[in-house]
């Protein structure tokens, strides 16, 4: 079973990196596990400076549109697209220089 995992890890793995789009995973209590290549080549952060860190420890900072952040709190797209399970649209970063969409699913 732990061969079956560790090749469905690594198709997982191999299918993000391919994705032109920066993508990341998250646990539940929103600490980072994964970032691909891209999310690095967007955001200038590096795969292991963000891994193991929360999304709101100054890396993707959520704002609306007066740039108020919104992590931390029930305005973060990321909390709610995991409690509802519906996409959450934010911009993110700086002055809302990337836009990001969040789709969360449910384990």
């Amino acid at each position: 079973m732990s061969a079956t995992l560790d090749f469905d890890t690594l198709k997982t793995e191999s299918l993000l990196e391919a994705l032109p789009d920066g993508a990341y995973i998250t646990d539940r209590t929103r600490k980072i596990l994964y970032w691909n290549a891209a999310a690095e080549r967007i955001t200038g952060w590096q795969s292991a400076d963000v891994v193991g860190r929360s999304c709101s420890d100054n890396i993707l900072v959520h704002v609306d549109k007066d740039e108020h952040p919104l992590c931390g709190q029930e305005y973060c797209p990321l909390h709610r697209s995991m409690v509802t399970g519906c996409t959450s649209t934010a911009p993110v970063g700086e002055c809302g220089r990337w836009n990001c969409k969040i789709r969360a699913g449910r384990s």
